[in-house]
């Protein structure tokens, strides 16, 4: 889908990638696969510590609803799994629901998250449960360049305490982009 903004979260992606991902003090071999199974392997080998991971997904048409859907399994060094399914344009054009299982350290997650984008305007939903239950939700306005604005917040459902917050501004130009953010930690009670 062109034309769709990005979440503000991710605003300044390329440059913190350039600067961070996994450089200097690593080394990474990644090999990829796309037809007829995707298949992405990729280690890491870093002072004291290496590991591994490997991610299938396989992308179709649900064919009684033409449904556009894809199924991921991953796994990290076996030590943590998640299997993720999702479809696109369920109820309207531009949404996509996703639910995720994830199994880490002898327990588990499960998340169901809704997302709608269209030209101007980015709206997520989360609903994250592993013995505590958070919700978490995000609003973002603006094109894929120009001025850029948005917000986020997340919510303990047992305590009923938010747990976090954050709103951002962005410019965002083909070679160019500026990001303001703030993010605020718990504050009270709902």
């Amino acid at each position: 889908m062109s034309g769709v903004p990005p979440l503000y979260k991710d605003f300044g992606k390329k440059s913190r990638d350039l600067l961070s991902k996994n450089f200097p003090d690593s080394f990474n071999v990644e090999v990829n696969q796309s037809e007829p199974l995707s298949v992405k392997f990729s280690t890491f080998q870093r002072p004291g510590r290496s590991s591994w991971e490997l991610e299938e997904s396989k992308e179709f048409t649900l064919p009684s609803l033409n449904l556009p859907t894809k199924v991921t399994v991953f796994t990290e060094s076996f030590e943590r799994f998640y299997f993720d399914e999702q479809f696109e344009d369920l109820v309207i054009p531009g949404t996509k629901f996703n639910f995720r299982s994830t199994y880490k350290g002898g327990a588990f997650e499960n998340k169901f998250s809704t997302e709608y984008k269209r030209n101007l305007v980015a709206f997520t939903s989360a609903v994250a449960s592993s013995g505590k239950t958070n919700v978490n939700a995000s609003l973002a306005l603006g094109g894929n360049s120009g001025f850029q604005v948005g917000g986020e917040g997340d919510l303990a459902v047992d305590t009923k305490a938010a747990t976090a917050s954050s709103v951002g501004a962005a410019f965002v130009d083909r070679n160019f982009e500026v990001l303001l953010s703030s993010k605020f930690g718990a504050k009270s009670n709902v």
